[in-house]
């Protein structure tokens, strides 16, 4: 199976939609789940499983943040508005 995400793509993580940052490595495919090394500043470098990232998408407002999925829960969606 290929990696979905390469060296220089910008993630968002969903466990944590804050977490905003680089794929630096590509690492194992491990029990069915590929992981990746990811910059996400401030907050480390740690390795992420590919089911926990999306493609990051800047969004101008918030209601294209919540047009393109980018609000999770309802704290955050209160935060963006």
């Amino acid at each position: 199976m290929s990696a979905k995400y390469t060296v220089g793509d910008e993630v968002q993580c969903v466990s944590d939609p804050s977490l905003i940052g680089t794929v630096v490595e590509v690492c194992e495919f491990h029990a069915g789940i590929q992981w990746y090394r990811v910059n996400f500043g401030p907050a480390g470098r740690p390795k992420k499983a590919e089911i926990d990232l999306r493609p990051y998408v800047p969004a101008a407002t918030p209601t294209d943040n919540i047009l393109k999925g980018n609000i999770d829960g309802y704290q955050e969606f209160q935060t963006d508005l």
